[in-house]
């Protein structure tokens, strides 16, 4: 089962990076520059849910551990948008260490840039990919 996208003009960008690296920003950036023909999945909104925990043991998560991201959701989400198909994004509030109810709708387009610490981590994300961006400036630079 490969992820790779039946549209060939379709082009699969991961931007991975530490904290303060730039991701996001160059990831906006992209999204100016190319408009509707681009979308963003930021995987910080895929941060697995922890209401079922108490607020002082959910602030104990290691959020920079794969671990920490529903990757079922994250992949079927991607999948989904490479079949041409859109998806209801979730978004993660992390006062709370909670998913919102709030979703965004996402629909497939040319360019789907897959943003975050962990864009490289899985290789079913990394089956998938056109072209990979590593964020690593020096530490001053880093925001």
């Amino acid at each position: 089962d490969s992820n790779r996208s039946p549209n060939p003009a379709q082009k699969i960008i991961a931007i991975a990076g530490g904290s303060g690296s730039g991701k996001t920003w160059l990831a906006q950036r992209l999204i100016d520059h190319f408009q509707d023909s681009a979308v963003l999945v930021s995987i910080d909104w895929y941060y697995k849910d922890l209401s079922h925990l108490t607020k002082e043991q959910a602030s104990q998560t290691n959020f920079d551990h794969p671990d920490a991201i529903d990757t079922a959701l994250l992949f079927s989400h991607i999948k989904t948008l490479i079949e041409g198909h859109p998806i209801e994004a979730p978004s993660y509030d992390f006062s709370t260490y909670q998913r919102n109810t709030k979703t965004t709708e996402i629909h497939p387009s040319n360019i789907l840039l897959i943003e975050g610490l962990h864009a490289l981590w899985h290789s079913k994300i990394r089956q998938s990919l056109s072209l990979i961006h590593i964020s690593e400036p020096t530490r001053p630079e880093r925001i």
